[in-house]
């Protein structure tokens, strides 16, 4: 059904509305989303993380580099964590 529905989407929007390169993930923190659990600034460190790992990842296996661009990572940060993530 939602392959159905998914389809007929990209037919009348011209482009996907899911798949991996949408990087749909939902986490949970004690059996609830997270989006309504964690805090913007805790939502925004668990992003961080991941697409670190992931970057980690892409170095450790295929010996790839990457540059990290990030949109005002003080944004909802203290001082202290947005120091952590420019490090």
């Amino acid at each position: 059904m939602r392959c159905e529905r998914t389809r007929s989407a990209i037919g009348t929007r011209g482009t996907t509305t899911a798949g991996p390169h949408r990087a749909d993930v939902t986490l949970r923190r004690n059996h609830r989303v997270a989006r309504e659990t964690l805090s913007r600034g805790q939502q925004k460190l668990t992003a961080v993380a991941m697409i670190v790992s992931q970057l980690r990842l892409l170095q450790d296996e295929l010996k790839l580099r990457a540059v990290l661009l990030l949109d005002d990572p003080a944004a909802e940060l203290d001082e202290q964590k947005s120091a952590a993530i420019v490090r």
